[in-house]
C-alpha cells in the first residue's frame, strides 16, 4: 500500500496513490481481481477498503513423457514401448502459509526419474525485506548422450537400469529494496556419476575430461531484479 493510517494526503493526490497501491497489491500475483476505494468519513478523514479476489494456489499436474523426439516415432520405431515413458506428477502450492510462500514437489519414475523439491519464503522477517529457498533433487536416467558420429548426430548410451545419476541442493537468500527491487544471492551444489562402462575405450574414456567417471561442482549466483511495470 502507498498509503497507511494517519497519513495526511492531499485531495488532488488520493486517486493516483490509490491506484499505485491497487497496481502493487495485484502484482504480488496472489489475486485476480483487485480493487481499492476510499470509503468518506466526514470532511476530513477517510476510509480504504480494498476488495480482492484470490488466485487457486494449488496446481497437481500429472505427467507423461515420451522419451522419444515425438509420439509417431514412439509409435512406429518403438512400438509404443511404455519403459520408454516418464510418468508421475508434479505439485505447486504457490501460497503455503498466506505469505506468499512457495511449495513446489516433483514425482517422477519410468524412463526416466525425478525426486525433488523446492520451497521459497519470501517474506521472512517482520519487515517483509528479506526471505529464503531451498530445495534439493535427484534425477536419474536410462540413457545420455556420450559422443557424436562422423555427421554430427548424437550417439546415446543407455541400458535397462539408469546410467546417469545427479543429485543436487541450493539454498537462496532474499534481500527486498522497497516494491520494485530485490537482490537474491544463491549457492548450489551438484553431484553427477555415470555408469563406469562409458568410460571404456569403446565409448567415451574422456566424458568428463578425466578418467573419474563421477564430478562434483559448486554453482554461485547474483540475481538483480527491479520490476516497474502495471502488470507483472
Amino acid at each position: 500500500m502507498q498509503v497507511k493510517q494517519g497519513d495526511s494526503i492531499l485531495i488532488s493526490k488520493i486517486p493516483s496513490l490509490l491506484e499505485s497501491s491497487r497496481s502493487f497489491i495485484y502484482n504480488t500475483t496472489l489475486f485476480v481481481e483487485v480493487k481499492v476505494t476510499p470509503v468518506i468519513i466526514d470532511t476530513a478523514d477517510f476510509n480504504v477498503l480494498v476488495e480482492v479476489k484470490e488466485r487457486w494456489y494449488i496446481f497437481p499436474i500429472p505427467v507423461f513423457q515420451l522419451a522419444d523426439r515425438s509420439f509417431n516415432e514412439w509409435i512406429k520405431k518403438y512400438d509404443a514401448d511404455l519403459n520408454r515413458v516418464s510418468y508421475g506428477i508434479k505439485f505447486y502450492h504457490l501460497n503455503v502459509s498466506g505469505r506468499k510462500d512457495q511449495f513446489s514437489f516433483m514425482l517422477i519414475n519410468g524412463f526416466t526419474r525425478n525426486i525433488s523439491f523446492d520451497y521459497k519464503a519470501p517474506y521472512s522477517n517482520p519487515a517483509l525485506s528479506e526471505g529464503v529457498t531451498f530445495g534439493a533433487g535427484l534425477v536419474q536416467t536410462r540413457s545420455i548422450p556420450y559422443q557424436t558420429d562422423n555427421k554430427n548426430n548424437i550417439i546415446y548410451f543407455k541400458n535397462d537400469d539408469f546410467v546417469k545419476n545427479e543429485w543436487n541442493i541450493n539454498a537462496s537468500y532474499i534481500l527486498r529494496k522497497g516494491l520494485k527491487k530485490k537482490e537474491i544471492f544463491s549457492v548450489a551444489f551438484h553431484h553427477i556419476k555415470v555408469d563406469d562402462s562409458i568410460l571404456t575405450q569403446f565409448y567415451n574414456p574422456g566424458f568428463f575430461n578425466s578418467k573419474s567417471s563421477d564430478k562434483n561442482f559448486p554453482e554461485l549466483e547474483y540475481k538483480l531484479q527491479f520490476t516497474d511495470v502495471d502488470n507483472i
